[in-house]
């Protein structure tokens, strides 16, 4: 399969799930972390109406015959269509999903996040259980080298890139993958690491023109 990767902003965004059970719930708790819009409908009654409105479609039936149908009436309407574990019948593969986890603190205790620094490991369709073994292998790997301070040094890289595109400089000419490596070879993370935000951005704002 030929495949495009992307990231969806589904925040408020209509989703359809066809089918109920252990697979479909699974599939709207992924969906309700994305804050989408969730439509649930049973597989035997569904009905090609349902696709109105609807941004993507998640077939969770098991039954391939329904699953082409689903794929037919959305190809027809121009609605992204995932049929889980049938790639026959997917136009969007949903790829396994590894997203940083980041400190929050609270009066009453330090609890974990979700932050928005996400990897995807995709096999175009072929095998999600493959991927989702991956995904768990770089887990660990991911932990020993991306700390939770990285979720923080991507709030100052993107406030950094806000400024510029404010001031109506383009970012584009900046040579920002010298300045990440700058940053981090020097002291940033140690920085934020000891709550020293504002010091952090002037060191990479300094990278960033060097």
């Amino acid at each position: 399969m030929s495949s495009y990767p992307i990231v969806l902003n589904l925040k408020n965004r209509k989703v359809l799930v066809v089918g109920e059970g252990k697979l479909a719930d699974q599939k709207i708790e992924e969906l309700k972390k994305a804050k989408g819009n969730i439509v649930q409908v049973p597989a035997d009654k569904y009905k090609a109406t349902d696709l109105e409105g609807k941004w993507l479609v998640v077939a969770a039936t098991k039954d391939s015959e329904l699953n082409k149908k689903i794929y037919n009436d959305a190809e027809a309407a121009h609605i992204w269509v995932n049929a889980v574990d049938d790639p026959s019948n997917c136009s969007a593969i949903l790829p396994a999903r590894l997203r940083l986890e980041v400190l929050e603190e609270s009066e009453a205790q330090e609890s974990k996040a979700e932050g928005e620094l996400l990897i995807t490991i995709s096999t175009s369709g072929l095998s999600p259980a493959f991927a989702s073994w991956l995904r768990r292998r770089l887990e660990k790997e991911v932990a020993k080298e991306i700390t939770p301070e990285f979720e923080q040094f991507l709030k100052i890289v993107a406030e950094v890139r806000a400024e510029y595109q404010k001031s109506n400089t383009s970012t584009e000419l900046l040579d920002w993958q010298t300045a990440l490596d700058l940053a981090v070879e020097g002291n940033i993370l140690n920085l934020i690491r000891d709550g020293k935000l504002k010091e952090a951005k002037v060191i990479f704002e300094k990278c960033l023109l060097s």
